[in-house]
């Protein structure tokens, strides 16, 4: 039908006619009502190519990277085209806080708003179809996020891979050095809300390009994607500035940017604190619009992790300072406006941490050795409505949003409402998890009752009490006595897990009381790991076929037929077959 076109709904397969005018719009497919996006229309020759503007936003930057929001802009040439795509997706997995603390999103948040992960993804389909993607950094949006996520939920890749336009504004500006998106929108005013959100980043990356970029490409003459593709590649950068804006512009740009890198100067103390050792560490002060951040190149504080150099130096403690001449560059930060608000969060955070060492201190000296229904693990400190284990997450937390703050700055953080929110479902996490260990905790008489089976299985394994030495357990004796049986097992069996636990310990029994026993690898009963590696004989050596065919021969005698048919061999598929073939034959001999 003229003026008509057809598509195939990705969810249930009907083909859904639909107009040309309304190509790129979302509708509902009539017979699953979920909604699609109906594809966009090929662009004629000669028309402006579509590509797309993508920003993602992830739980980390670590591998495994979870995407957890993808927003993007569909472009035709210089112009936005329709409205911005956005999506959040569930994977249903803990948010780091200091993940949360720069975007805003929880787990919490993403299970209310977000979808399933490969939904998710073909919502991103319909909308970019097969145009090219960019991104502000491109080599962590589309290579660590976007590409193996797909890869691990195995489905096809999504459009194709763009240009960086973080490469490009290289090529571009020179009002600035830092090409990062924060001080790019500082540099040119980009007026646009929800700074480290997919949405935020993608409006105000649309915002560069047309008012920023797009003069200065137009004066290079790139008027197309694949122009400004090969131009974002152009080595080397500067000189491509010569050809975007004039020798005036260019002095004045430089200008601008030696005025702004002398304002970020100003706002950056580095001082030395003491080590541990004698030596010291770098610490860093860095002021921003409104907090402080604050690093440590410390093991603890290159981690992001607090560190005694950070807390002690922000608290005042000059003590701290290696060189006791830096006492004029620390007041320095101390008289930043922004310091007070960091000063009064970390020592907030200190007192509740305070607070909370008092209240455990207060529980545990509250606390008996144990009860007489049980309900307390004789000789451990651990309370059965788990208050203790309460205060304990309550601290963690407290110390996991210092050191956020501390990292990315406190004003970084999204919002006191929102950030309240994820510290009561952090904890809420934890203290279910602490239930669950108090749950699995075992009573005094699942204690004594562990204790009997463990002496009656000693005596099976031909031992007593009597030769339990000072050092030893029953249960460290057992450990001690299978460590050979063990090994012997797992170097003849692929899969020895699969032998129910009695048929297990009648098979130990058997292996315990062979002669040749004592001469498999790792045999010693009270011999620790030291031991058996300054001894004459390899304890980590390989069994040899003939060991590994009387160990498989043993287990035939006492394990029932059918858990031993269950078995494979490893390395002696052939012999296994004919003494799989013999016990077979022996049950068809049975009346």
């Amino acid at each position: 039908m003229s003026g008509f076109l057809k598509c195939e709904c990705s969810h249930c397969g009907l083909q859904i006619e639909y107009a040309a005018t309304d190509a790129g719009r979302e509708t509902e497919c009539p017979e699953c009502g979920k909604t699609i996006r109906l594809p966009a229309l090929a662009p004629s020759p000669g028309a402006p190519q579509r590509w797309v503007i993508v920003d993602t936003e992830t739980d980390g930057l670590a591998a495994p990277i979870h995407v957890i929001e993808i927003a993007a802009q569909l472009m035709e040439g210089w112009e936005a085209c329709g409205e911005p795509f956005q999506v959040f997706l569930n994977h249903n997995i803990s948010i780091p806080i200091e993940a949360t603390g720069i975007h805003g999103y929880t787990r919490e948040f993403l299970k209310r708003h977000g979808l399933p992960p490969r939904e998710a993804h073909e919502r991103f389909r319909e909308y970019v179809g097969t145009c090219p993607i960019t991104s502000h950094n491109l080599r962590f949006d589309w290579d660590s996020a976007l590409f193996p996520e797909w890869r691990s939920l195995k489905i096809a890749q999504i459009g194709s891979r763009g240009f960086c336009l973080n490469e490009l504004a290289k090529r571009l500006v020179c009002e600035s050095s830092d090409y990062s998106l924060d001080c790019l929108r500082d540099v040119f005013l980009v007026q646009t809300e929800d700074r480290h959100r997919a949405l935020g980043d993608v409006s105000a990356l649309v915002d560069l390009f047309q008012r920023v970029y797009r003069p200065r490409l137009e004066n290079s003459h790139a008027y197309t994607f694949d122009e400004w593709a090969a131009l974002s590649i152009a080595e080397p950068a500067p000189l491509y500035l010569t050809k975007a804006l004039s020798p005036e512009e260019i002095a004045q740009g430089i200008q601008k940017r030696q005025r702004r890198e002398n304002e970020l100067q100003d706002k950056t103390v580095t001082v030395l604190a003491k080590s541990s050792s004698g030596g010291s560490y770098k610490v860093t002060f860095t002021a921003d619009k409104t907090s402080v951040k604050v690093s440590c190149n410390c093991p603890a504080g290159s981690n992001r992790m607090i560190c005694y150099h950070k807390l002690g130096l922000v608290t005042g403690c000059q003590d701290l300072l290696f060189d006791a001449n830096q006492r004029d560059l620390l007041l320095r930060v101390f008289s930043w406006p922004q310091f007070e608000h960091l000063r009064i969060r970390v020592q907030a955070l200190e007192n509740k941490s305070k607070e909370i060492d008092a209240l455990r201190a207060k529980a545990f000296e509250n606390m008996s050795e144990g009860t007489d229904d049980g309900s307390i693990v004789v000789g451990s400190i651990v309370e059965d409505d788990g208050v203790s284990e309460r205060l304990y997450a309550e601290q963690k937390i407290m110390k996991e949003i210092l050191a956020a703050g501390m990292s990315v700055g406190f004003g970084y953080l999204a919002g006191e409402q929102l950030f309240t929110a994820l510290v009561q479902e952090r904890l809420a996490e934890i203290t279910a998890l602490a239930q669950q260990r108090l749950a699995e905790i075992p009573t005094r008489q699942q204690i004594e009752s562990r204790k009997k089976e463990e002496m009656e299985f000693l005596q099976d394994l031909g031992f007593s009490v009597s030769d339990l030495s000072e050092f030893e357990s029953s249960e460290l004796l057992i450990i001690r006595i299978l460590r050979p049986i063990d090994y012997a097992l797992a170097c003849t069996f692929k899969e020895k897990s699969k032998i129910p636990k009695e048929d297990m310990r009648t098979l130990q029994v058997a292996l315990a009381h062979w002669d040749y026993c004592s001469h498999l690898p790792r045999y010693g009963p009270h011999a620790t790991w030291e031991d058996l590696d300054a001894g004459t004989n390899d304890p980590h050596r390989e069994l040899t076929k003939e060991e590994r065919m009387a160990v498989l021969d043993l287990a035939a005698q006492v394990l029932p037929p059918n858990v031993f048919l269950s078995l494979k061999s490893k390395g002696m598929q052939s012999y296994k077959r004919q003494v799989d073939e013999k016990i077979k034959s022996a049950a068809h001999r049975l009346p």
